[in-house]
């Protein structure tokens, strides 16, 4: 699916290739676990897991959805990937540092999805500031977050 959404990315206006896209929509809102998870926050929530082939393939198939402008605006609506971007929170190998990097620069290279972000918000300038940084910029490290809604 990740190469699919890269060779879609750049082959869009072939008509061919925009024939497959609602077939690749459906591929991706099927990654989703649940009706109120997006599919750019169960993908960014596999980066978290301790398999690395996992890892890969979801950094991999994030890239290849922000290389595509729905892709890249739907990323940009997922609060999970967005603090992915932001924070140290797993660990990482260098080429899954590289793919992070080049995941936050194809975001921002959607004018669109930044829009939606919000082009003058504390987000967008720190994703700008990371990508000026560099894959192996030091980040924050991540505060805790509650998986849901806390019930007693």
């Amino acid at each position: 699916a990740a190469q699919l959404c890269s060779s879609c990315a750049r082959f869009a206006a072939d008509g061919e290739v925009a024939s497959v896209q609602p077939a690749l929509r459906a591929l991706i809102a099927a990654v989703s676990p649940s009706a109120g998870t997006a599919p750019g926050d169960a993908l960014a929530a596999l980066v978290a897991l301790p398999a690395e082939e996992l890892r890969v393939a979801a950094l991999r198939l994030l890239l290849g959805l922000a290389q595509l402008e729905w892709g890249a605006l739907a990323l940009a609506r997922c609060e999970g990937l967005l603090h992915l971007l932001l924070h140290a929170g797993a660990v990482l190998t260098p080429d899954e540092l590289r793919d992070k990097h080049a995941l936050a620069s194809a975001l921002l290279k959607s004018t669109a999805a930044a829009d939606v972000i919000g082009a003058g918000a504390a987000t967008v300038r720190q994703l700008r500031e990371y990508v000026a940084a560099g894959p192996f910029a030091a980040q924050s490290k991540a505060e805790a977050r509650p998986e849901g809604p806390l019930t007693l």
